[in-house]
């Protein structure tokens, strides 16, 4: 996540030396109120799930990482917000599809604020760095969708200046086998994807 400027960027993804695949990405644009970058990234079938996560960034950055199950190969469809938006809309490709959604902040003055963010239902979370400044903060949330349709993925409270949602679907496991997939987040929001198959 890049802040004071608009030279953020993630420059490398890694686990255990391998890298991962980008699902959606947002580069900060020259506007004061835009100054984050914040993304979405997944990593197939690592071969265990106890590996070193790498993450090379420009600016400041702050990271989550899952490890889920039943997800297929790859994603179907991303989404990105306005700035200063809590939701986006993502249309879904898949039946039993997942959807990561993620808000963050990149500040905007002092207001950016995520202390008080949360996620909407039927959205709900599963990772949250709150920070009651504009230096840093995100939440992500999942949700499970059992046919394709066009959802709107919400969050609430803080101060969303600066800031906005990203969203990316991953598509269920056709295959009856036992599966994971890692998910990443930097602050800002870069999110990481990967999965293991046992």
């Amino acid at each position: 996540m890049g802040f004071n400027n608009t030279n953020g960027a993630v420059n490398a993804l890694t686990y255990d030396g391998v890298a991962l695949t980008q699902a959606a990405y947002r580069a900060p644009v020259a506007a004061p109120a835009d100054i984050l970058f914040h993304g979405i990234y997944y990593l197939d079938d690592p071969t265990t799930s106890t590996g070193t996560i790498n993450v090379q960034a420009s600016t400041r950055a702050s990271v989550s990482a899952f490890l889920l199950t039943g997800t297929a190969d790859g994603h179907g469809a991303s989404a990105i917000g306005s700035t200063g938006s809590r939701s986006v809309s993502l249309t879904t490709t898949q039946n039993d599809s997942m959807v990561i959604s993620s808000f963050a902040v990149g500040g905007n003055g002092n207001t950016g604020n995520t202390d008080g963010i949360d996620t909407v239902a039927p959205l709900t979370e599963i990772s949250a760095i709150k920070h009651p400044s504009n230096w840093q903060g995100h939440v992500v949330g999942n949700q499970t969708l059992a046919a394709p349709v066009t959802e709107t993925f919400e969050f609430s409270g803080g101060d969303a200046s600066g800031g906005f949602v990203i969203a990316a679907e991953f598509t269920a496991e056709v295959v009856p086998e036992p599966s994971s997939i890692l998910l990443v987040t930097i602050a800002g929001l870069t999110g990481l994807y990967r999965r293991r198959r046992q």
